[in-house]
């Protein structure tokens, strides 16, 4: 494991289990209901999905740049090592083979209900979804496999253990996606705690988050509309 001493010397107070309560809890029940919120909304699915998803992670964002700041801890160190950027590329693969594997043991007819298709981009709207893509891949590594992490581990003593509550609570945060997909992201959680873990930074990781989210949202709409064409031949 490569040297963590920059984020692992957080100090256990108040304000730390303030912030273990409210992103490692309520953000997954702020999730469910917000799939509610979205049901009702009078704007498309895809917009108003991005405009709140965009609201609850700049307010992630400053509430973990502030315990960091208020801790003494930086939140964006470099890899010790050049090479360790070179580990950007498995880590990709290894999440697209993830999700192939979950596409490819899905029917057909739970391929047509994921909820994601109703928030996945249209091409006009790629610009929309970079933007948010960047934006929850800095929030969400140094909320999750930053400061949650840290926590955690000072907390319980166990990495092991950390990683996984993180892989659970950041799962349970993507609650409007349904359980397999639950599962799924928090088993790619896991994969960026082995990233962060070997690179000893959370750069790494944020490019592997907004690559793979980058390719779901150029992807994710040409499947789905593939799905829908193929139903029509047959």
């Amino acid at each position: 494991m490569a040297n963590l001493d920059w984020l692992l010397r957080i100090d256990l107070d108040p304000a730390t289990w303030l912030f273990v309560v409210l992103v490692g809890g309520y953000w997954p029940i702020a999730a469910t209901r917000a799939r509610r919120r979205l049901a009702g909304s009078t704007l498309p699915p895809g917009r108003a999905f991005r405009k709140a998803a965009a609201g609850g992670q700049l307010v992630m964002l400053t509430l973990s740049l502030a315990v960091a700041w208020t801790h003494g801890l930086r939140t964006l160190p470099l890899p010790p090592a050049a090479w360790q950027w070179l580990l950007v590329v498995p880590a990709v693969a290894i999440v697209e083979l993830l999700r192939w594997v979950m596409w490819k043991t899905l029917t057909i007819e739970q391929r047509r209900a994921l909820w994601v298709r109703t928030i996945l981009p249209s091409r006009g709207e790629l610009p929309e979804w970079t933007l948010l893509t960047l934006l929850a891949a800095v929030s969400e590594e140094i909320a999750y496999r930053g400061l949650l992490f840290a926590i955690l581990t000072v907390a319980t003593g166990s990495v092991v253990l950390s990683s996984l509550l993180c892989a659970i609570s950041f799962g349970a945060a993507h609650a409007p996606q349904g359980l397999r997909s639950q599962i799924l992201i928090g088993t790619l959680s896991l994969v960026l705690h082995a990233l962060v873990l070997v690179t000893g930074s959370l750069l790494p990781a944020m490019v592997v988050h907004a690559i793979a989210n980058l390719i779901a949202g150029v992807r994710g709409d040409r499947r789905f509309r593939d799905l829908d064409a193929a139903q029509q031949v047959a």
